[in-house]
């Protein structure tokens, strides 16, 4: 067989390839805003001077703080959410992942990357801690 005809079979056959599925989004900061936006009664907020916290329901009225990111990159992660008791030692044998400094009594973890969870698993924390 002469390498000329390899070409030819190649071109005969081309090779498709899929692109990746919608649930393989990576995770950085837009992409928790948009998640969290898209969830019922969430309102976002700049605290701190440089975190974008999103709370469940209006913060004047009573709503609860469940997910923060950092705007400017000089914090200690790249998200913190609240994640519950029952979870929190769970995810904190994931690599990656810390409890958050001052909020870890109230069940707060911290992603140091964004690759720590799967997309899928942050979406789920997020949607269960807005509710």
């Amino acid at each position: 067989m002469k390498s000329g005809s390899n070409i030819i079979l190649a071109a005969a056959f081309p090779v498709f390839r899929l692109p990746p599925p919608a649930y393989t989004h990576r995770m950085d900061s837009e992409r928790i805003r948009e998640i969290c936006l898209a969830l019922p009664h969430v309102v976002e907020t700049v605290n701190w001077g440089h975190h974008l916290v999103n709370w469940a329901a209006d913060r004047d009225i009573g709503g609860k703080m469940f997910a923060m990111t950092d705007l400017d990159g000089t914090g200690t992660g790249v998200l913190w959410f609240h994640c519950g008791a029952e979870r929190f030692h769970e995810l904190l044998e994931n690599e990656g992942i810390c409890a958050s400094p001052y909020l870890a009594k109230a069940h707060w973890v911290t992603m140091e990357r964004w690759d720590a969870l799967k997309p899928r698993q942050v979406e789920d924390e997020c949607a269960v801690r807005a509710t």
